[in-house]
């Protein structure tokens, strides 16, 4: 993660003194993360505040306050990084209450999807060799996409595993 910021750091002259001021009032620094108690959490465990007239997620509202207009999703990469470690239990986690912007990542709906340590297809995305321990290289991989009600999917087919269930000739 990046520097150490402090909440007391955010407040500059951005325009948004006054979000950054109630999000600060509502909050608890716990380690690096600014967790913003002030508001219960919804079932995915985001919080959101009501600003510019709408409810609003926190996490999204501090990073285009404090770093800039937001092109795709916001990310907590320090729930990405305590999932990983086994720390996190879904909506239960904490992260998700985060609005550290040196702890946010602004990326596209797939590559979140993929960076997350407890999605399907980020697990998968990860994986080095097949369920049969052949290794997944350019040589022995098949890669497959498939449009399903819309959805572009992609996936990897062993080649070794092919061969071996005569699906593919020696």
């Amino acid at each position: 993660m990046a520097e150490r910021l402090t909440i007391e750091a955010a407040l500059i002259d951005t325009g948004y003194n006054e979000i950054i001021a109630r999000l600060t009032a509502g909050s608890e620094v716990v380690g690096d993360c600014w967790i913003f108690t002030a508001n219960g959490a919804d079932r995915a465990g985001y919080v959101r505040t009501h600003y510019e007239g709408r409810d609003q997620y926190v996490h999204r509202i501090a990073y285009r306050a404090l770093i800039g207009p937001v092109e795709g999703t916001v990310d907590h990469q320090c729930h990405n990084e305590a999932a990983a470690a086994g720390l996190c239990d879904g909506s239960a986690c904490a992260h998700r209450r985060c609005w550290n912007p040196a702890h946010l990542i602004d990326r596209s709906q797939g590559d979140n999807t993929l960076a997350s340590p407890t999605s399907v297809a980020g697990r998968n995305a990860r994986k080095t060799h097949c369920k049969n321990g052949h290794e997944f290289t350019p040589e022995n991989t098949d890669v497959l996409t498939q449009t399903i009600r819309g959805r572009l999917y992609t996936r990897r087919r062993c080649r070794q595993c092919r061969r071996d269930r005569g699906e593919l000739s020696r």
